[in-house]
């Protein structure tokens, strides 16, 4: 696995174990939507993004897929995703305007660098589409903006 060139990336690694459990919290804090909107606006941080970063990027997986839906399911609750879709349409939260849909893509392709924009657009699509039927998915009537 290759690392990241950002010496911030570094520092985070190297970080304290105190600092490493307070982001690997942030990964389960952003169950619901306004956790999301938290950790969304925490990625302007450069720190805090490379932090999640490295932390996906160990997520793994077997192939594509299986690697796409363990990070996912580690970022957001089947409820949460039952909220989203590619593009925000009826009411729902884009996931394509975020900045964790290019944080995803780049830790999928750390395992899988065959892994194509297309192919992954479609994947997380479907995946994000199926979200009500799975177990908690029920959607809410509450609507939400990240840009609010």
């Amino acid at each position: 696995m290759s690392s990241c060139c950002s010496p911030a990336c570094s520092s985070v690694l190297s970080a304290p174990a105190d600092l490493r459990k307070r982001e690997r919290r942030a990964l389960s804090d952003s169950k619901n939507a306004e956790q999301l909107k938290e950790l969304e606006a925490s990625m302007e941080i450069k720190e805090k993004k490379y932090s999640l970063i490295a932390q996906l990027k160990l997520t793994g997986g077997v192939n594509e897929r299986d690697c796409l839906h363990a990070i996912f399911k580690k970022l957001f609750s089947n409820r949460l995703m039952s909220r989203m879709n590619l593009n925000g349409t009826n009411e729902r939260i884009a996931f394509t305007n975020s900045n964790l849909y290019d944080i995803v893509l780049e830790c999928v392709r750390e395992s899988f660098p065959k892994f194509s924009d297309q192919e992954y657009k479609s994947r997380v699509g479907n995946f994000l589409k199926n979200a009500p039927s799975r177990k908690d998915g029920s959607i809410s009537d509450e609507s939400i903006n990240l840009s609010q």
